[in-house]
């Protein structure tokens, strides 16, 4: 799959942690929505096939953010084609409400079947999606659209994350022009991107099957509980004995 019509934009990176954190320097700009970055990675399956994936982000310029952050991400998109010649697209949406606020992490394909590994990005997401643990939501395509699904009903899949966490965003200052100007970033670069992140990111980096105590499951407090109202800042903190 050939990208050399849809030139890789420039950004800046502000830091990676739990919600990867993305600021925009410069793109084209689609009136009322911001500014989109499009590009092609290459993914390797459990069964060792590969196929090339079209990513997509548009950040909103008039979202919240905080003083001296960039437009925060309001949508992204992942599009492959099936063995059959199908084409298949997956959404989300990001924000402060309702939306999605899932990052992809792992696409995979069993018997025809594409599955999807999704991350929470916030706080906020974590609890609208159940506070799982392991912290990944899961997904299966099937009549024309993508149905969550429970961890005992995932098949066998890859156990690392073969897309790029965090997107073209957080990744590019540190691309070489070569890696830039590819028709797609390749399987075995984007794993050695990954290899930096901080250890504390490895469930990111690395599925997890059974319960973990760290990333959002020990970070995000249960709003849920009496204690909490709604997620505001500062967090309730319990005075010292």
């Amino acid at each position: 799959m050939n990208n050399s019509s849809v030139p890789f934009c420039s950004y800046r990176l502000t830091g990676l942690a739990l919600g990867l954190l993305l600021s925009l320097s410069a793109c084209a700009t689609v009136p009322g929505r911001g500014s989109t970055a499009r590009w092609h990675e290459e993914v390797v399956l459990h069964n060792a096939k590969r196929v090339i994936v079209e990513r997509s982000q548009t950040v909103d310029p008039r979202g919240l953010r905080e003083i001296g952050q960039g437009p925060p991400l309001s949508e992204e998109t992942l599009v492959f084609t099936l063995p059959d010649g199908k084409k298949v697209r997956w959404h989300a949406d990001f924000g402060r409400g309702y939306e999605d606020n899932l990052s992809p992490l792992v696409l995979d394909i069993v018997d025809g079947t594409p599955y999807l590994v999704t991350y929470p990005t916030r706080c906020h997401a974590y609890n609208k999606w159940g506070r799982p643990n392991p912290p990944y939501v899961y997904f299966r395509y099937g009549g024309r659209r993508w149905r969550r699904i429970g961890l005992n009903a995932v098949p066998p899949i890859s156990r690392e994350a073969n897309l790029l966490i965090g997107g073209y965003r957080s990744w590019e200052p540190q691309l070489t022009a070569a890696q830039r100007n590819a028709e797609y970033l390749s399987a075995d670069e984007i794993q050695k991107l990954h290899q930096q992140m901080s250890p504390d990111t490895l469930y990111l980096r690395r599925i997890m099957r059974k319960p973990i105590k760290g990333g959002p499951v020990g970070g995000c407090p249960d709003y849920s509980s009496p204690r909490y109202m709604r997620p505001i800042a500062p967090h309730p903190i319990d005075p010292k004995s």
